[in-house]
């Protein structure tokens, strides 16, 4: 694979690219799921707002229901980010 971003030449195989592409949606879930409890680098659209809660509410939910929760914001969300969240 060839890519010529940022004004030169990467030569990176397919399993290469893949991780790298693979590791930033990742990264983006993840900020995603901290933005759930108001901890996460991005701001929920007005129109899910509701969805945010607070770091105790969130360590109150079983791993089901967190997953339920998330899966509101990201259907293909499996539920595993901040899953050891607690409230001091």
């Amino acid at each position: 694979m060839t890519s010529t971003g940022y004004g030169r030449h990467i030569h990176v195989s397919w399993v290469t690219a893949i991780t790298v592409y693979e590791k930033m949606v990742d990264e983006v879930r993840e900020n995603i799921c901290l933005e759930v409890i108001a901890m996460g680098p991005y701001r929920l659209f007005p129109e899910v707002q509701h969805l945010q809660m607070s770091q105790q509410g969130w360590s109150k939910l079983s791993p089901e229901k967190r997953r339920q929760h998330l899966a509101k914001l990201d259907p293909f969300s499996k539920g595993a980010c901040i899953p050891y969240v607690h409230y001091n």
